[in-house]
């Protein structure tokens, strides 16, 4: 069974990929211009674009959005954090920050994935646990820019200053639980068996 991944974005496919693999998935990335509604959270999007790619390609795919949130800013800036990461930068986010106790934050990502019978099946993930820091910190490679003002709740500092053995058990702990993940063992359960991949 090959699935296709409608993406333009090469790292959000390698890194989807490297889930796939280690599943025995064929994945494929399939590049193709998705209009984006305005919604209030990444669910919304995936639906659109599911039903969009839906009446245009033939076969299993899925599409993904992601969706990032600060409560005490009413959820800003939700779908919009690249728009914001490129006029106000994260010292934007900061200063908007400013004077506030309550710095929760947290991402949401959402697939949908269409099983080629038009059917589809909507996988979603919040990563919480996660606070605005009060300066930005190291950028971390391969991570979003958002994560240069990110903290971990449980670790009580920013992630970047986490040791390498408490980064690889956050990466474990998120891996297991993200929606590339939840997907891999929907197929594997519904279609894998049957087709021994």
């Amino acid at each position: 069974m090959k699935i296709q991944f409608i993406t333009g974005n090469a790292v959000k496919f390698k890194d989807a990929a490297h889930y796939f693999s280690a599943a025995g998935i064929e994945l494929k990335q399939t590049n193709m211009a998705v209009p984006e509604i305005q919604a209030d959270c990444a669910n919304e999007v995936c639906r659109a674009k599911a039903n969009y790619v839906s009446e245009r390609i033939c076969g299993p795919f899925f599409v993904e959005d992601s969706s990032f949130h600060i409560p005490s800013l009413l959820n800003f800036p939700g779908i919009y954090a690249r728009y914001v990461l490129e006029t106000l930068g994260t010292e934007g986010i900061l200063r908007a920050m400013t004077g506030m106790d309550k710095r929760d934050c947290y991402f949401k990502s959402c697939i949908v994935f269409c099983d080629g019978a038009n059917r589809f099946h909507e996988f979603s993930f919040i990563r919480n646990g996660l606070f605005i820091t009060e300066h930005a910190g190291k950028s971390i490679t391969g991570w979003s820019e958002l994560w240069r003002i990110i903290g971990v709740a449980g670790l009580g500092k920013h992630v970047s200053e986490a040791s390498p053995e408490q980064r690889a058990v956050l990466e474990s702990e998120w891996s297991q639980e993200n929606t590339f993940t939840r997907l891999i063992e929907y197929i594997r359960g519904k279609y894998c068996e049957k087709e021994h991949l």
